[in-house]
């Protein structure tokens, strides 16, 4: 059995959509089900989805993603779980192809997908080239964490590693890392894209990533992870470096050179992947939008270390 779990926080927007993509799906001989978990909607969801045929609705009082996907694990039946994110829908097939990887790749216990923004504007296209470092034309690989917006796991792994509900954003990364830690695998598809509908502007994609920052240090400061892993201790030392060239070159010249290269090392890296992510004109926006993302995700992450109460707390979308 097959049991789909969507949480749902003010997701009148979309989440007509999102479930009308999760019931087109045709997987027979499988028995499926739908849970969604209402986190506390102030809007139209509840009502919404009550009207769905073939939906249950559950509601979990305790606020964020964590709480709400560990709700929705709880009441599902399935041997395998399919999480997909209210603001997500996926196309036609993407449960029978993450099936078909599951049952072809036994090592793993979750495969998934990048979202996707509808490519209607350069944004979109700069966004949709690249995720969690991945570009566009990645293949299929294992990675150390899925974005479990979209994806599927073995129901007995979920249920042994619950979502962290003191984790109010990156509760995803966090979950995967322990599943990691503890010898499992994970797999990242490109073929099991879905469409996201992210914040349709800069500020609101900048805003979101500001807030994933907030989190993001919490798996890794857990069991002091960050002390092996390269990808988050130059994060951290990024901005208190530059800031600290910018200070030295008032005194040294060859500080103002190195404090220089510091700051386009993000936009030339960008600008590299960028030739293989985009095209056209896009290779020019696409360094300064995914610069401008991971700078606001860098200042969230300084926020989240210094100010551990900015952690703990609900962020409404």
């Amino acid at each position: 059995m097959l049991s789909f779990v969507v949480p749902a926080y003010n997701s009148a927007r979309t989440i007509e959509n999102c479930l009308r993509s999760i019931l087109d799906q045709r997987l027979d001989g499988i028995e499926t089900e739908i849970i969604v978990v209402d986190n506390g909607s102030k809007d139209a969801t509840g009502d919404l989805v009550a009207r769905m045929p073939a939906v249950q609705l559950v509601h979990e009082s305790v606020p964020g993603a964590a709480a709400a996907r560990n709700r929705g694990i709880a009441e599902a039946r399935g041997d395998l779980i399919a999480l997909v994110d209210s603001d997500c829908e996926i196309p036609s097939g993407w449960s029978r192809r993450a099936l078909d990887l599951l049952k072809s790749h036994p090592e793993v216990c979750g495969v998934g997908g990048p979202g996707r923004m509808p490519p209607d504007s350069i944004l979109a296209r700069c966004m949709n080239g690249l995720h969690y470092g991945l570009n566009s034309n990645t293949s299929r690989c294992y990675v150390r964490s899925l974005a479990t917006m979209d994806a599927l796991y073995v129901g007995s792994v979920l249920r042994d590693y619950p979502f962290d509900p003191n984790c109010y954003w990156g509760e995803d990364a966090d979950m995967n890392l322990r599943l990691i830690a503890a010898g499992y695998k994970l797999l990242f598809d490109p073929s099991l894209a879905v469409t996201h509908h992210h914040p349709i502007s800069l500020g609101g994609i900048l805003h979101k990533w500001y807030e994933y920052g907030i989190q993001y240090p919490v798996p890794y400061l857990k069991k002091k992870r960050f002390l092996f892993d390269p990808g988050f201790l130059p994060r951290v030392a990024y901005l208190p470096l530059l800031l600290l060239l910018l200070v030295a070159s008032l005194f040294n010249p060859i500080a103002r050179y190195l404090a220089l290269a510091v700051l386009i090392s993000l936009p030339a890296v960008y600008s590299f992947l960028g030739l293989k992510a985009v095209r056209g004109l896009d290779r020019l926006a696409f360094p300064l939008i995914h610069s401008l993302k991971q700078w606001a995700h860098m200042i969230g992450m300084l926020v989240g270390l210094l100010l551990p109460s900015q952690r703990v707390r609900r962020v409404s979308d």
